[in-house]
Formats: structure tokens, sequence, C-alpha cells
């Protein structure tokens, strides 16, 4: 039955998927972006439950894992958004909306820094998984445009942060990063993936992520 919930849920996701673009500096209302999804509280609720439960049946779900980060994470948008508006770099950010995407960062030209630089270390990340900034979903669910474009800017560095913390993209990577996402922003998302994560790995590698989280608390 749950199958089946989910089952609906991913189609009703799919007859709305189009492409969007919502790193834009205008939005033609207070209510609505390119690509936005209007949806009721109940519709909401429904959403964030069956894409929920289609995340802990199947954590590859990529398009489930942002319907779920979507709508259930107003409340963490909206104090990251606060943050970031009493932070002079936030309130750039919120300002001039980068993007991480192929046709906005030169990715060739951060191939050729120096070995120990950020952006080298990022496109070896790139290059190892054959990943690509493009691959990010934009956002659809989140109603205010502001909290989209946080929604979507914690979706684009979710690579930096793996190459920040030098972490794989096997299940101990993704438990360790989501941990601290999940510290760091509070997301409904991060937490329960880190957590149920947690569960799902071998009992030799708990201690691991504990220990990585222990020392990087310091920091956040």
């Amino acid at each position: 039955m749950l199958r089946k919930f989910v089952s609906s849920v991913r189609h009703f996701y799919r007859l709305q998927h189009t492409e969007s673009f919502i790193g834009l500096k205008s939005f033609d209302s207070v209510e609505t972006y390119p690509g936005h999804i209007k949806t009721s509280p109940l519709q909401k609720y429904l959403l964030s439950f069956g894409s929920g439960i289609g995340c802990l049946l199947n954590p590859k779900r990529a398009d489930l894992l942002s319907t779920f980060g979507e709508t259930s994470g107003e409340l963490a948008l909206r104090k990251i958004h606060h943050q970031m508006l009493n932070h002079p770099n936030g309130c750039r950010i919120l300002s001039d909306r980068p993007i991480i995407r192929t046709n906005t960062v030169d990715l060739d030209a951060l191939r050729k820094l120096p070995d120990g630089t950020f952006g080298k270390a990022y496109t070896n990340f790139l290059d190892k998984y054959r990943y690509s900034p493009d691959e990010r979903h934009y956002v659809r669910f989140v109603d205010d445009p502001d909290l989209a474009y946080v929604m979507l800017r914690y979706r684009e560095i979710h690579d930096l942060v793996h190459t920040l913390l030098g972490q794989p993209t096997d299940m101990l990577g993704e438990v360790v990063v989501k941990w601290v996402e999940g510290i760091q922003t509070l997301l409904p998302m991060c937490l329960t993936g880190g957590y149920f994560g947690s569960l799902r790995l071998a009992p030799k590698s708990v201690p691991i992520v504990n220990s990585v989280i222990h020392k990087l608390q310091y920091f956040i």
C-alpha cells in the first residue's frame, strides 16, 4: 500500500515536471516563479509524507528527496533566510542570486588551478564521480520565491560540502554530509536522512560518523 501511495506521489510530480530556472532576480509575483507548482497545505502534507516514505524505501531517489526537502522545510528555510539577511555575505547572495551550473561556472578554469585549492578539489570530485552541477533539481514546491532560492542554494552546494569534508558518495559519506547539513540548516530532510541513514550503516561505521560530527560541531 505504501508503495502505491509513493507511486501516486511520483506520478503527480512527473505530471508537474517542467524545466525551470529559479536563479532569476525577479519573479512575476510574490507567490510564483518559473516552474513553481502551487500546492495547498494538505497537498504539501501528502507530498511530504509520501516522498518521505519513498526516501526510506529508496534513498537513491533524488526526485523524492527533492520533494520531501521542499515540502517539509519551510520553518528551517525561513530561519536560514533570516540568518542570511543579517550577514553581509548572505545579503549579497540573496541579492545577486548566483547559481552553480555549467553555464555559470567555468569548470575548465577550476580544473587548471593548483592542487590544494578548493576549485581544483571541487572539479576533482565532480570528475571522479562523473557528476555535473546541472543535475541538481530546480525548486518547485516552495511558495515563497526567496525561500525557494535558499533551498536551491542549499541543493547546489551539496557537492561543495562533500568536497570540503573530503567525503565520498557512498552510504557512509552521505550520512556524514547529511548530519553536517542537518546541524547547520535544521532542514528535516537532512536530519531524518542523517538519522535513518545511520541506522542503515554497518555497526562498525557508526563510531566513524559520531567522531566526524563531534569534531565538526565546534566549527559550525
